[in-house]
């Protein structure tokens, strides 16, 4: 399904292959279907479990007007575990390391065509520099073969030949990637224009579409930078919607966005005051000093330096029942 949302001049935004539920929303829906479709008897495609409404967080009824019939023929999720699905199949049958690495930063590169000397120094680290622009014109026919093989009928993903480069030719496609940073664009939007409530929904969506660090086994360059600014958007949205809960007394909710935080930061202090903060309010001062000792020995043993005074002294006036 596509989300479609408004933006402030009123056009439709389409965000992401997923269905809008009482301001959640929801990852890309599969349809359970009886039987195996004929289309995927081939190597390298396996079922997916059918998603059940419960496992996605889906409390309501469907409204029609909230159902869109378009979805995309093919989803690419790099957030987290990366993954190429049709319907309720995925596709897991990558000839080789390079051929998967083509395709994934070709698929997150897919406005442009990408010179071939841009591509050997995204994919091929120095010591294989030499023979790396055969090895580049081979990889680029086995993708070519790999997404024949993948794609049955009219295919949706084509390597297109340039004189300088190559491109990644798409129909119908949605990569979680530019849905999350699309989200994220349109939350600074509405808080820079001081709709703070709004922001916090589309915060909570990128929040939501954000599946784990990009391409986390992935160690090129290019796909570290990406990572780091990826994680960037998604602390910002988190601490967004910590300070927002703190500032609204929701101190549960403040709690789990904390968590996430330093699940992705283990240095971030602000993160361990709002946490000793919270606790406190909630009588539980057991916790708020397990916080603080853990705030203590991670930033000593992760950075050398110890807590700045405005960590003392929250800690302190927590500990009274004074936060």
């Amino acid at each position: 399904m596509t989300t479609r949302m408004r933006d402030e001049g009123g056009a439709t935004l389409a965000i992401a292959p997923a269905r809008r539920i009482t301001g959640t929303l929801l990852l890309p829906d599969r349809v359970a279907t009886p039987g195996v479709d004929p289309r995927f008897e081939r190597p390298g495609w396996a079922p997916l479990p059918h998603r059940r409404a419960s496992d996605v967080g889906l409390d309501a009824p469907l409204e029609q007007s909230q159902v869109s019939d378009c979805r995309p023929r093919i989803s690419v999720s790099c957030l987290g575990v990366f993954a190429v699905e049709m319907g309720n199949w995925r596709f897991d049958a990558w000839q080789g390391r390079k051929t998967r690495a083509l395709f994934q930063y070709l698929v997150n590169h897919r406005d442009r065509p990408i010179t071939r000397e841009a591509l050997v120094n995204a994919l091929w680290p120095e010591p294989e520099r030499v023979a790396a622009h055969t090895s580049l014109k081979v990889s680029v026919h086995t993708l070519r073969q790999t997404l024949a093989q993948m794609q049955p009928g009219e295919p949706a993903l084509v390597v297109l030949g340039h004189e300088s480069g190559y491109q990644l030719k798409t129909m119908d496609l949605w990569l979680d990637v530019e849905a999350f940073e699309q989200v994220c664009a349109r939350a600074r939007r509405l808080e820079s224009k001081g709709q703070s409530a709004e922001a916090l929904d589309w915060y909570a969506q990128a929040v939501q579409l954000y599946g784990g660090d990009f391409l986390s086994e992935c160690w090129d360059d290019w796909a570290v930078f990406r990572r780091e600014a990826l994680k960037d958007q998604c602390l910002h949205a988190l601490g967004r919607l910590a300070e927002a809960s703190l500032s609204n007394r929701e101190y549960q909710a403040c709690i789990g966005y904390c968590q996430q935080l330093l699940e992705q930061d283990r240095c971030r202090e602000d993160t361990y005051r709002m946490l000793m903060v919270c606790h406190a309010h909630l009588g539980q001062r057991g916790r708020v000093r397990r916080w603080y000792e853990l705030c203590v020995r991670t930033l000593r043993g992760e950075i050398g330096v110890a807590p700045d005074p405005e960590t003392e002294r929250v800690y302190r006036d927590a500990l009274c029942g004074e936060a």
